[in-house]
């Protein structure tokens, strides 16, 4: 499972946390950027309690992913046909203030429980 935003520093580094908080280990799951920014979003920071850097998106990074969620870069993303995609249009939370960064949380946090029943069902 590989979740990837532009930066990696907000969006898909938090779906990637709800998921792996839903899934433990029965899923492995990773989050890169388009983009690859430099260090966190305060925003994002203050949901999150994960010390790791951004990290970029690479091939690798999508082959070895059986599904991909992308949020506002699709266009960015290699594509193979043997992975499942998808597309969450959310806005960057740190374009908003804190109480948007709590409302794209909450967005992102329901998405994934969608998403793990649809992977734990399959």
């Amino acid at each position: 499972m590989l979740f990837v935003c532009v930066e990696n520093v907000g969006r898909a580094r938090l779906a990637a946390a709800f998921l792996r908080d839903a899934a433990g280990d029965a899923v492995t799951v990773r989050s890169a950027g388009s983009l690859s920014g430099e260090n966190l979003d305060p925003e994002t920071r203050s949901l999150l309690v994960e010390g790791l850097a951004p990290q970029p998106l690479t091939e690798d990074a999508v082959r070895s992913a059986d599904v991909v969620i992308t949020l506002g870069c699709s266009d960015a993303c290699p594509v193979y046909p043997d992975k499942e995609y998808a597309d969450w249009d959310l806005p960057e939370a740190r374009e908003d203030e804190a109480s948007g960064a709590e409302r794209v949380a909450d967005s992102l946090q329901d998405r994934v429980a969608v998403l793990w029943e649809h992977l734990a069902g399959s």
